[in-house]
Parts: structure tokens; C-alpha cells; sequence
């Protein structure tokens, strides 16, 4: 996927959660209060996130960047989106620096 269709995807995945059609599964309410995550910062990530990582483009899956407002900590938010049926956070979570170069790039 594109830069462009990362953004554009984006854009349609804040626009469904700003509409209010998203729910955030029981799972990723599970592994992000292990992180100290709550489902509004959840939420947050999926409203003012980047795609970093797409998945399977033909459902649109893909991995969201976006940080906690009370220290900068960045997030992933794993995601589900499809054009009328709305968005689903799949799970979430702070990324471990062993697992990550940066906040946008895993290690090889």
C-alpha cells in the first residue's frame, strides 16, 4: 500500500470513528489496560492515528500509530475497517522496544 492509500485510509477509518460507527473488542480491552491504555485512548488512536503497516488490503486490515496524551507513549492499535460496516479495534498495545527500531518500524 501507498503512503497516499495509507493516509486515505486514515482519513476513512477517523471519519467512521468521529461518526461513532467502531467498537473496540473485549481483547483489545484486555491488552491495553496491561499496557495502563483505556478504550478513550483506544478510540483516540483510531481518530488522530497513521497507518504504519497494512495487512490484507482487500479487508483492509492494518496497524495504527498515535500516543497518549498524558506522556507522549506511542501506541498500535491493530485495525479492522470496512466501508459500511465501520471499524474494529482488534487489539492494542505499547510497542516493546525489542520487537521495534522506532515507533514505526519493526526490527528485522
Amino acid at each position: 500500500m501507498t503512503n497516499t492509500a495509507r493516509t486515505l485510509l486514515a482519513q476513512e477509518i477517523r471519519r467512521a470513528v468521529v461518526a461513532g460507527n467502531f467498537r473496540i473488542t473485549r481483547h483489545a480491552i484486555t491488552e491495553g489496560l496491561k499496557d495502563g491504555l483505556l478504550p478513550q485512548g483506544i478510540g483516540a488512536v483510531m481518530q488522530s492515528g497513521e497507518v504504519i503497516e497494512d495487512y490484507r488490503p482487500d479487508r483492509q486490515e492494518c496497524l495504527m500509530l498515535g500516543y497518549t496524551e498524558a506522556d507522549n507513549l506511542p501506541v498500535h492499535v491493530a485495525v479492522n475497517f470496512e466501508v459500511g460496516s465501520g471499524v474494529r479495534a482488534k487489539t492494542c498495545y505499547i510497542p516493546q522496544r525489542d520487537q521495534w527500531m522506532s515507533d514505526r518500524i519493526r526490527k528485522p
